[in-house]
C-alpha cells in the first residue's frame, strides 16, 4: 500500500470569495456546514508535538521526509495564498482537512468530491477519526469523535484495501512457488 499523507489545516475562515484555495476546496470537498468547532484530539502530546508545523514550507517538508499526519495553522494574511500552494503541492495520495471555525472541509484522497455541502453536524473531535479511517495513522486510546462517513469515497476503505494486500500477496505466494518448482517443470510444454 503507497504511503497516504494527511494534513490538517486550520484556517480563520472558508469562504467563497475568499480566493482560488477556497473555490477549490468548496467545489470538489466535502464540506460540513453544521460544524462545531474545538480542540482536535484523538493524539498523544508527543504525536501532535512531532506533527505540529509552524508553516507551510516545513509541512511540506515534514511530508517530503514521510510524516504521515502533519498540523497545520495558517493565519490571515497568508492563509489563501498558503491554502492554494498546499492544494497544488500535493499529491493524489495526500487527504487534507480544513477546519475553520464554521465549516469543516475534507479534500483529496479517499473523500467523495462530489459530496458537495453537507448538513450533517460535525464536531472538531470526529476530524481525526475520519482522517485516521482513510490515512496512516494510529490514534491514541478510545476517540470521543466518530467517523464522518457521509465524506467519504468509500466507508469500507480499509476492507477494501486489506483485500488488495491479500490478494497481492496471494499473487506473490502463487509466483513464488512457481519459483520452486524444476526448471524442466516451469513451462507447461515440457
Amino acid at each position: 500500500m503507497a504511503d497516504i499523507k494527511t494534513i490538517v489545516v486550520r484556517v480563520p475562515e472558508i469562504r467563497e470569495f475568499s480566493g482560488p484555495g477556497c473555490d477549490e476546496l468548496l467545489k470538489n470537498g466535502a464540506v460540513f456546514s453544521d460544524y462545531r468547532d474545538g480542540e482536535i484530539a484523538g493524539l498523544s502530546d508527543a504525536d501532535a508535538g512531532r506533527a505540529r508545523a509552524e508553516n507551510l514550507e516545513t509541512a511540506l517538508a515534514r511530508l517530503k521526509d514521510g510524516r504521515d499526519l502533519v498540523l497545520l495553522r495558517l493565519e490571515r494574511p497568508v492563509f489563501e495564498a498558503g491554502l492554494l500552494e498546499l492544494l497544488e503541492k500535493s499529491d493524489r495520495r495526500t487527504i487534507l482537512a480544513v477546519v475553520s471555525p464554521d465549516r469543516l472541509v475534507f479534500y483529496g484522497f479517499g473523500v467523495a468530491n462530489k459530496a458537495g455541502v453537507i448538513r450533517d453536524p460535525a464536531a472538531a473531535a470526529d476530524v481525526l477519526p475520519t482522517l485516521a479511517m482513510v490515512g496512516e495513522f494510529f490514534l491514541e486510546g478510545s476517540p470521543a469523535g466518530r467517523v464522518l462517513y457521509r465524506a467519504l469515497k468509500n466507508p469500507n476503505f480499509k476492507q477494501v484495501q486489506i483485500e488488495k494486500l491479500k490478494a497481492a500477496l496471494g499473487r506473490l505466494e502463487k509466483m513464488l512457488k512457481r519459483e520452486n518448482r524444476e526448471p524442466w517443470d516451469k513451462h507447461d510444454c515440457a
